[in-house]
């Protein structure tokens, strides 16, 4: 799904932003604080229903269920309603609504205890306008329902990206640079890892964190997003 930054949550300083770690994302302001829920209580991501951040009705609608294809497990496909929903989340200020969703449906079978949970890397441009990695929320959770361990092995520049202006889908891999974190790679060694994402929809960026992590010697088991959209096969 393309990013809009005219629907950005929340613009923190520059210098504020650029040194926050995962631990101050998660008890910074993207998480709002119990006494909000009386103020102004939540509404669901989709339909906009006040009492929870998603009703029994859209629940039903989405119909959560893990799907396999190939390497790629996902929760739902991205249709109208999984749009509206990833729309929220990214850029409505509907932080949790997604985590209702695995609390209920749990993890998928590629991942256990044993699995190193790599999410998609954030550049800190985008983490400046956004104010939080929903790739590294989306892995916390998996975390929490499975055990297995989140590792931020993969960083990207600071500047925004340009590989939009590539000729080809090739290209824009080619351009994408991201950068192995080496001081984590000793904790990496012998086990499984499952690269996590937001929404799939032509596959570059999960195909750029393989590649990346295969040439470091890693084996990578799969992915799993969120929704995906079925435009391409990507990691078989």
């Amino acid at each position: 799904m393309a990013d809009s930054n005219s629907y950005s949550l929340s613009v923190r300083r520059f210098s504020s932003v650029k040194s926050l770690g995962e631990d101050a994302v998660r008890n910074s302001g993207c998480q709002p604080p119990l006494w909000l829920d009386i103020v102004a209580p939540p509404k669901c991501a989709v339909c906009g229903l006040v009492g929870a951040s998603l009703c029994s009705n859209c629940l039903a609608e989405l119909n959560p269920q893990w799907y396999q294809e190939g390497d790629v497990w996902y929760l739902g496909p991205y249709s109208p309603v999984w749009r509206q929903l990833v729309g929220a989340w990214k850029f409505g200020g509907q932080i949790d609504a997604p985590r209702k969703l695995l609390q209920q449906f749990g993890v998928p079978p590629i991942i256990n205890a044993d699995s190193l949970l790599v999410p998609a890397p954030q550049s800190r441009w985008r983490f400046a306008i956004r104010g939080y990695n929903q790739a590294r929320l989306l892995a916390g959770w998996l975390s929490e329902q499975s055990g297995a361990r989140v590792l931020e092995l993969l960083s990207e520049p600071w500047r925004r990206s340009q590989t939009h202006l590539a000729s080809s889908r090739l290209d824009r891999v080619e351009r994408r640079r991201l950068s192995v974190d080496r001081r984590l790679l000793r904790r990496v060694s012998g086990r499984s890892i499952v690269l996590v994402d937001d929404v799939l929809t032509t596959g570059q960026t999960l195909l750029v964190m393989r590649r990346v992590l295969e040439k470091e010697g890693l084996m990578v088991a799969g992915a799993i997003v969120l929704s995906r959209s079925h435009l391409r096969r990507v990691l078989a």
